[in-house]
């Protein structure tokens, strides 16, 4: 961790006390290594994007609005997918980021290689910046005015 800045968005799940846990885990380092950690239970819509700004690497689970959040800005990510998630959704959205180059997948079950993969994607940092156009062709840019347009056409 002395290489990076980590930055870890726990949720407030109650049952497994994670925010509690990263806190306590925060605590116990020595304090140049705190310095490099920042955990919050939840950033507001209004801030992650900022948090994804700062970030060369996002490690994240692959909900479609994490995807699209990282694929309209370009970021490499380490993506997690959710297990169980409905018709294996969240594998097909890493699957979309990782088939351009953007993105590694990692399943939760293989979570030990989770730091080789950072150490690998940091260090190939420039070759996966380089496939960010690429991610650009998921996003349809005039979404709203098309929806306005459809709905309008649908009223008359």
């Amino acid at each position: 961790m002395k290489n990076y800045l980590v930055i870890i968005q726990t949720g407030d799940n109650q049952q497994f006390s994670d925010f509690q846990r990263f806190v306590d885990a925060k605590n116990a380092l020595d304090k140049d290594l705190q310095k490099r950690l920042l955990v919050a239970k939840f950033f507001p819509s209004n801030e992650i994007g900022a948090v994804f700004d700062l970030s060369d690497i996002v490690v994240s689970r692959s909900g479609a609005n994490t995807v699209f959040d990282l694929a309209a800005l370009g970021k490499p990510a380490i993506l997690i997918p959710l297990p169980g998630s409905r018709h294996n959704e969240q594998f097909l959205n890493a699957q979309e980021l990782a088939g351009l180059g953007l993105a590694e997948i990692v399943s939760q079950e293989n979570l030990d290689l989770l730091l080789k993969k950072i150490t690998a994607m940091a260090m190939n940092l420039k070759n996966y910046q380089k496939n960010a156009p690429k991610a650009l062709d998921l996003i349809i840019s005039d979404s709203a005015q098309k929806i306005a347009k459809i709905v309008s056409e649908e009223t008359r």
